[in-house]
């Protein structure tokens, strides 16, 4: 339970620091297989977001892809590295193996701050 809440914040803190950068935030009710965290919109388009908080820290090591590998059943992946202090976005078409090492995907790193992690996603 504790640590779906941590991943639970991560979410949240995500979707705030989105926000405040000018998009728009969708939550969808339930998330049953789905693989979609939330979902944004600039006002025109829609990209579904999938959230990984890992106690790693660094980004020497792998997670599971559970989006999808053919037909990713999200936008983006923002992997969060609890640990270290920083994370990483990629589109969810850039890794589409079994398994993901976050080292060699990809994407673009991030210190987990406002600005940084902004930077890092509008460059993904």
């Amino acid at each position: 339970m504790k640590e779906s809440m941590v991943n639970l914040s991560w979410e949240n803190q995500l979707a705030c620091w989105l926000q405040r950068s000018g998009w728009e935030v969708f939550w969808p009710l339930s998330d049953v297989g789905q693989k979609t965290d939330f979902l944004i919109s600039d006002g025109k388009n829609f990209y579904r977001i999938q959230v990984k908080a890992l106690a790693a820290n660094s980004f020497k090591t792998t997670t599971p892809n559970k989006w999808g590998r053919q037909k990713p059943k999200c936008d983006y992946v923002i992997v969060i590295l609890k640990g270290c202090g920083q994370g990483i976005c990629f589109k969810a078409t850039d890794a589409t193996s079994l398994t993901v090492n976050l080292n060699t995907v990809k994407g673009h790193k991030f210190k987990q701050t406002h600005s940084e992690f902004i930077k890092a996603f509008n460059k993904t």
